[in-house]
Protein backbone atom coordinates (compact mmCIF):
# COMPACT_ATOMS: atom_id res chain seq x y z
CA UNK A 1 0.00 0.00 0.00
CA UNK A 2 1.28 3.59 -1.25
CA UNK A 3 1.95 5.78 2.15
CA UNK A 4 -0.92 8.49 2.93
CA UNK A 5 1.56 10.73 3.97
CA UNK A 6 3.73 13.36 2.86
CA UNK A 7 7.35 14.73 4.29
CA UNK A 8 7.60 18.31 3.34
CA UNK A 9 7.30 20.08 6.15
CA UNK A 10 9.67 17.76 8.49
CA UNK A 11 12.89 20.04 8.17
CA UNK A 12 10.49 22.87 8.82
CA UNK A 13 8.92 20.63 12.09
CA UNK A 14 12.39 19.38 13.13
CA UNK A 15 13.95 23.01 13.11
CA UNK A 16 11.80 24.51 15.68
CA UNK A 17 10.72 21.60 17.72
CA UNK A 18 13.87 19.89 18.73
CA UNK A 19 13.07 16.75 19.74
CA UNK A 20 11.50 15.56 16.56
CA UNK A 21 14.92 15.06 15.97
CA UNK A 22 15.15 12.37 18.92
CA UNK A 23 11.98 10.32 17.99
CA UNK A 24 11.74 11.66 14.10
CA UNK A 25 9.02 8.98 14.53
CA UNK A 26 6.35 11.61 16.20
CA UNK A 27 6.08 13.89 13.18
CA UNK A 28 2.56 14.21 12.53
CA UNK A 29 0.75 12.46 10.08
CA UNK A 30 -0.03 15.01 6.37
CA UNK A 31 -2.18 13.59 4.17
CA UNK A 32 -0.38 13.12 0.78
CA UNK A 33 -2.88 15.37 -0.55
CA UNK A 34 -2.83 17.94 2.07
CA UNK A 35 -1.88 20.80 0.22
CA UNK A 36 -4.92 20.74 -2.02
CA UNK A 37 -7.34 19.19 0.40
CA UNK A 38 -10.60 21.23 1.05
CA UNK A 39 -10.93 19.91 4.53
CA UNK A 40 -7.65 20.72 6.23
CA UNK A 41 -8.91 19.34 9.67
CA UNK A 42 -6.15 18.59 12.26
CA UNK A 43 -7.24 15.75 14.66
CA UNK A 44 -5.33 15.61 17.70
CA UNK A 45 -5.30 12.04 20.09
CA UNK A 46 -3.86 12.18 23.21
CA UNK A 47 -0.32 9.50 23.40
CA UNK A 48 1.34 6.82 21.73
CA UNK A 49 1.98 3.60 24.38
CA UNK A 50 5.27 1.80 24.23
CA UNK A 51 6.53 -1.05 25.68
CA UNK A 52 8.76 -0.80 28.55
CA UNK A 53 10.62 -3.71 27.65
CA UNK A 54 11.95 -1.41 24.92
CA UNK A 55 12.92 1.86 27.34
CA UNK A 56 16.39 2.40 29.04
CA UNK A 57 16.12 3.58 32.34
CA UNK A 58 16.93 6.99 30.93
CA UNK A 59 14.24 7.17 28.60
CA UNK A 60 11.66 7.40 32.05
CA UNK A 61 13.97 9.97 33.66
CA UNK A 62 14.97 12.09 30.65
CA UNK A 63 12.66 11.47 27.73
CA UNK A 64 13.03 14.64 25.80
CA UNK A 65 16.84 13.98 25.70
CA UNK A 66 16.75 10.63 24.88
CA UNK A 67 16.40 9.42 21.26
CA UNK A 68 14.35 6.28 19.75
CA UNK A 69 18.00 4.91 18.65
CA UNK A 70 18.66 4.13 21.94
CA UNK A 71 15.61 2.13 22.74
CA UNK A 72 16.39 -1.48 23.39
CA UNK A 73 16.18 -2.72 19.70
CA UNK A 74 19.16 -4.75 20.24
CA UNK A 75 17.26 -7.59 21.53
CA UNK A 76 15.57 -7.91 18.82
CA UNK A 77 16.84 -9.95 15.38
CA UNK A 78 14.07 -9.60 13.16
CA UNK A 79 12.46 -6.21 13.05
CA UNK A 80 14.60 -3.39 14.63
CA UNK A 81 11.75 -1.05 14.36
CA UNK A 82 10.13 -2.98 16.20
CA UNK A 83 9.84 -0.64 19.59
CA UNK A 84 10.04 2.72 17.20
CA UNK A 85 6.67 1.78 15.54
CA UNK A 86 4.98 1.98 18.85
CA UNK A 87 5.46 5.44 18.58
CA UNK A 88 5.46 6.08 15.04
CA UNK A 89 2.58 7.97 14.10
CA UNK A 90 2.44 7.35 10.37
CA UNK A 91 3.38 3.89 10.32
CA UNK A 92 0.38 3.36 12.45
CA UNK A 93 -2.04 6.17 10.27
CA UNK A 94 -0.93 4.00 7.08
CA UNK A 95 -1.10 0.25 8.91
CA UNK A 96 -4.37 0.72 10.09
CA UNK A 97 -5.93 0.49 7.20
CA UNK A 98 -4.09 -2.91 6.07
CA UNK A 99 -4.68 -4.61 9.24
CA UNK A 100 -7.54 -4.09 11.75
CA UNK A 101 -6.66 -4.19 15.28
CA UNK A 102 -8.50 -3.11 17.96
CA UNK A 103 -5.89 -0.28 19.37
CA UNK A 104 -7.02 1.00 15.40
CA UNK A 105 -10.72 1.13 15.96
CA UNK A 106 -10.79 5.48 16.35
CA UNK A 107 -9.04 5.70 12.80
CA UNK A 108 -11.74 3.63 11.12
CA UNK A 109 -14.70 5.64 13.47
CA UNK A 110 -13.40 8.95 12.38
CA UNK A 111 -12.90 7.64 8.83
CA UNK A 112 -16.87 6.26 8.98
CA UNK A 113 -18.24 9.66 10.99
CA UNK A 114 -16.92 11.71 8.03
CA UNK A 115 -17.88 9.42 4.91
CA UNK A 116 -21.01 9.89 6.50
CA UNK A 117 -21.65 13.10 6.10
CA UNK A 118 -19.10 15.43 4.12
CA UNK A 119 -19.77 14.03 0.16
CA UNK A 120 -16.44 14.91 -0.74
CA UNK A 121 -15.60 11.78 1.16
CA UNK A 122 -18.11 9.68 0.31
CA UNK A 123 -16.36 8.15 -2.86
CA UNK A 124 -12.82 8.06 -1.00
CA UNK A 125 -11.09 4.95 -0.05
CA UNK A 126 -9.39 6.59 2.29
CA UNK A 127 -9.82 9.79 4.50
CA UNK A 128 -6.33 10.30 6.00
CA UNK A 129 -4.94 11.03 2.76
CA UNK A 130 -6.50 14.27 3.45
CA UNK A 131 -6.03 15.12 6.52
CA UNK A 132 -3.53 15.67 9.16
CA UNK A 133 -3.37 13.81 12.56
CA UNK A 134 -0.83 13.37 15.78
CA UNK A 135 -0.73 12.41 19.28
CA UNK A 136 -0.60 15.58 21.78
CA UNK A 137 1.65 14.15 24.19
CA UNK A 138 4.89 14.22 23.41
CA UNK A 139 6.06 11.13 25.74
CA UNK A 140 4.59 8.13 25.49
CA UNK A 141 2.19 6.42 28.23
CA UNK A 142 4.44 3.52 29.78
CA UNK A 143 1.82 1.21 30.72
CA UNK A 144 -0.43 -0.13 28.42
CA UNK A 145 -4.39 1.18 28.44
CA UNK A 146 -3.33 3.45 31.04
CA UNK A 147 -3.75 7.47 30.01
CA UNK A 148 -0.49 9.20 30.53
CA UNK A 149 0.48 10.74 33.36
CA UNK A 150 1.40 13.92 32.34
CA UNK A 151 3.54 16.48 34.12
CA UNK A 152 4.96 20.17 33.79
CA UNK A 153 7.29 19.43 31.48
CA UNK A 154 5.15 17.21 29.23
CA UNK A 155 2.61 20.03 28.85
CA UNK A 156 4.89 22.11 27.89
CA UNK A 157 6.76 20.52 24.93
CA UNK A 158 2.90 19.39 23.97
CA UNK A 159 1.59 23.17 23.65
CA UNK A 160 5.38 24.37 22.07
CA UNK A 161 4.70 21.39 19.51
CA UNK A 162 1.29 22.31 18.75
CA UNK A 163 1.71 25.86 18.12
CA UNK A 164 4.72 25.05 16.03
CA UNK A 165 2.51 22.69 13.57
CA UNK A 166 -0.11 25.24 13.50
CA UNK A 167 2.42 27.45 11.92
CA UNK A 168 4.06 25.84 9.89
CA UNK A 169 1.11 23.00 7.74
CA UNK A 170 -1.86 25.72 8.63
CA UNK A 171 -4.76 23.52 9.05
CA UNK A 172 -8.69 24.94 8.92
CA UNK A 173 -9.65 23.31 11.60
CA UNK A 174 -8.43 21.56 14.49
CA UNK A 175 -10.03 18.51 16.80
CA UNK A 176 -9.34 16.92 19.72
CA UNK A 177 -10.61 13.59 20.02
CA UNK A 178 -9.64 13.64 23.78
CA UNK A 179 -10.48 15.75 26.15
CA UNK A 180 -7.44 15.00 28.52
CA UNK A 181 -5.72 16.62 25.51
CA UNK A 182 -7.68 19.74 24.96
CA UNK A 183 -7.96 20.46 28.35
CA UNK A 184 -4.28 20.22 28.81
CA UNK A 185 -3.81 22.53 25.70
CA UNK A 186 -6.17 24.78 27.10
CA UNK A 187 -4.94 25.19 30.01
CA UNK A 188 -1.58 26.14 28.90
CA UNK A 189 -3.24 28.32 26.76
CA UNK A 190 -4.54 30.18 29.32
CA UNK A 191 -1.32 30.51 31.27
CA UNK A 192 0.47 31.60 28.34
CA UNK A 193 -2.31 34.54 28.07
CA UNK A 194 -2.90 33.59 24.14
CA UNK A 195 -6.19 34.05 22.36
CA UNK A 196 -8.56 31.83 21.87
CA UNK A 197 -8.35 30.14 18.35
CA UNK A 198 -11.09 29.98 15.92
CA UNK A 199 -9.97 26.76 14.23
CA UNK A 200 -9.85 25.78 17.83
CA UNK A 201 -12.71 27.04 20.28
CA UNK A 202 -14.21 24.68 21.83
CA UNK A 203 -13.36 21.22 19.44
CA UNK A 204 -12.80 18.36 21.70
CA UNK A 205 -14.63 14.80 21.60
CA UNK A 206 -13.61 11.99 23.87
CA UNK A 207 -11.39 9.40 21.81
CA UNK A 208 -13.10 8.04 18.91
CA UNK A 209 -11.78 4.49 20.07
CA UNK A 210 -13.46 4.82 23.74
CA UNK A 211 -16.97 3.84 25.03
CA UNK A 212 -17.99 7.50 24.72
CA UNK A 213 -17.83 7.76 21.03
CA UNK A 214 -20.43 6.06 21.16
CA UNK A 215 -22.51 6.51 24.02
CA UNK A 216 -24.62 9.97 24.81
CA UNK A 217 -23.58 11.85 27.40
CA UNK A 218 -24.80 15.83 28.34
CA UNK A 219 -21.80 17.01 28.01
CA UNK A 220 -20.94 16.50 24.35
CA UNK A 221 -24.38 18.07 23.71
CA UNK A 222 -23.95 21.70 25.84
CA UNK A 223 -23.62 23.70 22.60
CA UNK A 224 -26.59 22.41 21.83
CA UNK A 225 -28.70 24.07 25.12
CA UNK A 226 -29.62 22.27 27.84
CA UNK A 227 -30.24 18.66 28.40
CA UNK A 228 -29.15 17.53 25.22
CA UNK A 229 -27.39 14.28 25.22
CA UNK A 230 -25.08 13.58 22.45
CA UNK A 231 -22.50 11.15 21.75
CA UNK A 232 -18.82 11.67 21.11
CA UNK A 233 -19.42 10.89 17.15
CA UNK A 234 -22.45 13.08 16.98
CA UNK A 235 -20.21 15.99 18.33
CA UNK A 236 -17.79 14.94 16.21
CA UNK A 237 -19.44 15.54 13.07
CA UNK A 238 -21.22 18.80 14.92
CA UNK A 239 -17.58 20.13 15.26
CA UNK A 240 -16.82 19.14 10.94
CA UNK A 241 -20.13 20.64 9.86
CA UNK A 242 -19.28 24.10 12.00
CA UNK A 243 -22.59 23.20 14.15
CA UNK A 244 -19.87 24.71 17.19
Amino acid sequence: MENLHIEIYDEQLKKIVPHFNNYPELLPHVGKNWIESPYKFLIIAESHYIDKDGLKKTHYSNWYEETSNNFNNDKLKVNLNYYRNYINTRYNVNNSFIEFKKPYAHYYNIKSAIKEVIAFFEEKEFVFDYLAYYNYFQRPAFVQGETIDNNDIDNEKAYKTLTSILEIIKPNKVIFISKKSFDAYNHSRIMNNDPVLDIIKNNFTPHAGSAWWNKKSVNYGKHLGTNKNRTGRERFIDIITNKI
